[in-house]
């Protein structure tokens, strides 16, 4: 009787842990914003919780607000999230976001120093230097900063040596800055770890291109439409890189494509008029 009675006693105090475990991995779900909104809710509003969790829960809770595009609730949570713990690594992160997307120069700032933040409290995340990285090159005030996202991008490989983004963004970067052999290591290298993603082959292309190797040029750039059929930004690669190989029939044939794509694009009909059709 009285093993049975242990045997119950144990299976009443699990069952509470395994449901706190459910509720916490749903209030984390990012495929539905709903049901995360819905678990942050019950974990917030329980009154068992450590201040931590709760700073947690209206961090997962706030970005499923931002996914549902409810703005001003998902700054709230952010905000209330820090107000509960300082030191909540996810709010700084997840309100770096929020602000990376939405809003002007001062929001691009703002989100600089929240990744800032959520780096220093953890500083072995490479996904913080990337992003506070990508901020660096989208700021709005007219000026990429190339070098303080270099560093960040140089940060997270790392961190996470097989980060595909970090190379290719870094690419970037040091493409922006002319040096066009590390730019195409770099794509080399995020091709290497993720051979699907046709952007790299286009980026690859695209410093080809700049440096003169028209051949291996086309090369690349066909692999990323072979992957990416009738994308605009490819085909206008493709047909400059045509253009500089001395084959203006082809060149006018992406043109015209991408023009029928999207008739306001001015590089394709400055493009047009070169090739002298």
């Amino acid at each position: 009787m009285h093993r049975i009675l242990i045997g119950l006693i144990f299976v009443l105090a699990v069952q509470p842990a395994s449901a706190r475990a459910s509720g916490q991995s749903s209030c984390e779900n990012n495929d539905s914003p709903d049901i995360a909104i819905t678990a942050c809710n019950a974990i917030i509003e329980s009154g068992h919780e450590t201040t931590a969790n709760l700073a947690i829960a209206y961090a997962n809770r706030g970005k499923a607000y931002e996914h549902s595009n409810h703005n001003s609730e998902a700054l709230a949570d952010f905000n209330k999230a820090i107000a509960l713990d300082p030191d909540c690594a996810l709010a700084y992160s997840n309100r770096g976001f929020y602000y990376y997307g939405n809003g002007g120069s001062a929001e691009r700032l703002q989100s600089i120093a929240d990744f800032t933040k959520a780096i220093a409290l953890q500083p072995d995340d490479a996904r913080g230097y990337v992003m506070r990285g990508q901020t660096y090159d989208e700021m709005l005030d007219g000026d990429i900063h190339y070098d303080e996202a270099i560093a960040d991008y140089t940060s997270a490989i790392a961190l996470k040596p097989d980060e595909a983004a970090a190379y290719s963004k870094r690419g970037r970067d040091y493409e922006g800055k002319g040096l066009y052999n590390k730019a195409i290591t770099d794509y080399t290298q995020s091709i290497y770890l993720d051979p699907k993603d046709s952007s790299a082959y286009q980026e690859r292309a695209r410093a080809y291109h700049k440096k003169g190797n028209d051949a291996e040029a086309l090369l690349d750039i066909d692999k990323a439409l072979a992957m990416a059929p009738g994308y605009e930004d490819m085909l206008l690669v493709r047909a400059e890189i045509y253009e500089s190989l001395g084959q203006p029939e082809k060149a006018f044939a992406d043109y015209r494509a991408v023009l029928d794509r999207n008739p306001r694009n001015d590089a394709a009909w400055k493009g047009l008029k070169r090739v002298g059709r």
